[in-house]
């Protein structure tokens, strides 16, 4: 983090930087961090994100867990919460 600007990187180029666990980890902090005023979103590769991978999706059922770790959870943050896009994009709703 730097001037309150905290920036999270989508870091899985080859699965499109599709979405898992570890991103809705690194919304949770951000979220609990009194010091983050704004979270950029960004990806890495030639993609921005493809949504959620379905492969994580499936373990996570079968884990008996939810898939609401992988829910977006940027509207529950207490800063802006901005998206730096590049490439292709889809989205999680």
């Amino acid at each position: 983090m730097r001037d309150g600007v905290t920036v999270v990187t989508l870091n899985r180029p080859a699965r499109l930087n599709a979405l898992e666990t570890a991103y809705g980890r690194a919304l949770r902090r951000a979220r609990v961090d009194q010091h983050v005023r704004v979270v950029v979103v960004t990806g890495s590769g030639d993609a921005f994100y493809a949504g959620a991978d379905t492969a994580v999706l499936d373990a996570i059922d079968s884990a008996g867990g939810t898939k609401g770790v992988l829910d977006s959870r940027s509207r529950y943050l207490r800063s802006l919460c901005l998206a730096r896009f590049h490439g292709r994009a889809s989205r999680l709703r």
